[in-house]
């Protein structure tokens, strides 16, 4: 890819999780060891990549995620269905509610 630029420019949803297209990684992130986005609160189940797959998952400071796909790769979830994401650069976001009754931001759980 050139000059840092998305090759696809699709947004992707499994469940909570939302897969953004955007130009360039940001400065600062470590690679991470695995190759998880989030875990399911309530099913334990983790939306993810196989380990041999060509996707690097990076971390900020303040937690969030951002891949690198560099070939198209399934995302892997027990109850939903495996979408292909394709190659490019990403950031991933994790579905917010507000909730009323506690007057606050939770996460959508999945």
């Amino acid at each position: 890819m050139k000059g840092g630029e998305n090759m696809n420019k699709q947004l992707y949803r499994q469940g909570d999780v939302d897969i953004k297209p955007i130009k360039s990684l940001p400065k600062g992130l470590k690679k991470a060891k695995d190759k998880v986005l989030a875990l399911g609160e309530v099913t334990g189940h983790f939306h993810r990549f196989a380990d041999n797959s060509m996707v690097d998952v990076f971390l900020a400071s303040n937690g969030l995620k951002y891949l690198q796909v560099h070939q198209p790769s399934p995302l892997i979830h027990e109850e939903h269905n495996e979408i292909m994401i394709l190659p490019g650069t990403y950031k991933v976001e994790i579905e917010r509610e507000y909730s009323y009754e506690d007057e606050e931001m939770k996460k959508v759980v999945d």
